[in-house]
C-alpha cells in the first residue's frame, strides 16, 4: 500500500471541505481493516463535521484500491491530546502544555518532556519542563501531543 498516496487523497478531501487532516491510522485484523481519519478545525470538531468528511471520503472510490479486504471508515476529532505533527502545530499551540518524546537524550538522561511551549526558533521547540527550559530540535521529535 502506498500510504503517502492515500494520505494525499484524504488530505485533499479534508482541505477542500475546510478541515485539517491531523493523521490517519490503519488497523489491520482478520475481520477487516479499519481506516481512522482524524480531522481538526481550530479545535472545534462536531459529530456533524465527522459525518460530512466521512461522506466525502466515501465518495472517493480510489481509496478502496488501497485495501485488499473489507474496511471500515471512521472520522474523528483528534481529542484533547491532539498529536502535534508539523512545526506549524507548535506555533499554533505556543503557550500550551504539551508532551514531547525525543529520539535524542538531553543532558544524557532525559528524552521525555512535559511542559509549556515557550517559543519556536530555527526549528527548535523551547519547552519549559518543571521550570527548566529545554530546546528540542524538531527533527528529533518522535512523538508530541497536547497534554491536558
Amino acid at each position: 500500500m502506498d500510504f503517502l498516496k492515500l494520505e494525499k487523497i484524504i488530505s485533499s478531501v479534508c482541505i477542500s471541505a475546510g478541515y485539517e487532516l491531523v493523521e490517519i491510522d490503519i488497523a489491520r485484523s482478520k475481520s477487516g481493516d479499519k481506516l481512522t481519519v482524524y480531522i481538526d478545525n481550530l479545535g472545534k470538531i462536531t459529530i456533524d463535521d465527522c459525518v460530512k468528511v466521512n461522506n466525502l471520503i466515501e465518495q472517493k472510490t480510489e481509496i478502496d484500491s488501497f485495501f485488499s479486504n473489507n474496511y471500515t471508515l471512521e472520522v474523528s476529532s483528534p481529542g484533547p491530546k491532539r498529536p502535534l505533527k508539523k512545526i506549524e502545530d507548535f506555533y499554533r499551540y505556543k503557550g500550551r502544555k504539551i508532551k514531547i518524546v525525543s529520539s535524542s537524550f538531553y543532558e544524557n538522561k532525559k528524552n521525555i518532556f512535559v511542559g509549556e511551549i515557550e517559543d519556536i526558533e530555527n526549528n527548535f521547540i523551547k519547552i519549559n519542563d518543571s521550570g527548566k527550559l529545554y530546546e528540542i530540535n524538531f527533527s528529533d521529535i518522535e512523538k508530541a501531543n497536547l497534554n491536558i
